[in-house]
């Protein structure tokens, strides 16, 4: 698995490709995140259209970069999950957790149309 970043005005997308499936290779994940968060990029859009399937380790690395960038008092959402993901999301209670949208251009709409103060810890 790898991931494919975009920006877009004061929102950034993360396309992670593959299985999602929190082994080594999403370690860099966290990584990434942090920098992130750290660098001013507070609005992130972490779409699954590129994705096969997330298993419980990977929602842990999930689980985990929004709380990075919560930290930040920035936002992260979910979006593209399809029927298979979102199955997964539903079980674990996730969408309770999860800013969760059916595209990447509604989550996009959201975030551009937010204009909080991103003050870092």
């Amino acid at each position: 698995m790898h991931f494919r970043i975009e920006r877009e005005d004061d929102v950034s997308f993360i396309h992670p490709v593959g299985k999602f499936d929190g082994g080594s290779d999403s370690e860099q994940l966290q990584t990434l995140i942090t920098e992130m968060a750290e660098s001013g990029c507070h609005k992130v859009v972490f779409s699954f259209s590129l994705t096969r399937w997330i298993n419980s380790c990977g929602v842990g690395k999930l689980i985990a970069a929004k709380f990075v960038v919560d930290e930040y008092n920035g936002r992260f959402v979910l979006c593209d999950l399809g029927e298979r993901n979102m199955s997964v999301i539903n079980t674990l209670r996730l969408d309770q957790i999860f800013e969760i949208y059916d595209s990447l251009q509604d989550a996009a709409e959201a975030l551009k149309l937010d204009s909080f103060s991103q003050t870092p810890p």
